[in-house]
């Protein structure tokens, strides 16, 4: 009975580990637009530990002259473009 609740308290372990630290190591990227009627081009940040890190990111990338910009800050972002969109970082959710 202890080598089972051994192997189950293990296994949980291993599993909080996992998706803790390893599944999504980034937390957050930036994607900056710098003309939002051409999505199709964008800067994308390094791997970033907060969104407030991303917003000021954000505004390092701003240029006095443009206002017609856009962003969004990825969140709970991986290594990896599964969907070969040319990405380094793939997220699960967007925040502004």
């Amino acid at each position: 009975m202890k080598l089972v609740f051994a192997v189950i308290a293990l296994l949980f372990a291993g599993w909080f580990i996992y998706n803790s630290f390893l599944k999504y190591p980034v937390r957050y990227i930036g994607y900056f637009y710098p003309d939002k009627s051409n999505m199709e081009k964008w800067i994308e940040s390094p791997p970033l530990s907060s969104v407030d890190a991303c917003r000021d990111w954000v505004n390092t990338q701003i240029k006095d002259e443009n206002q017609n910009y856009d962003y969004e800050c990825g969140k709970d972002c991986y290594k990896g473009d599964p969907y070969n969109q040319g990405l380094t970082h793939t997220c699960n959710s967007s925040l502004r």
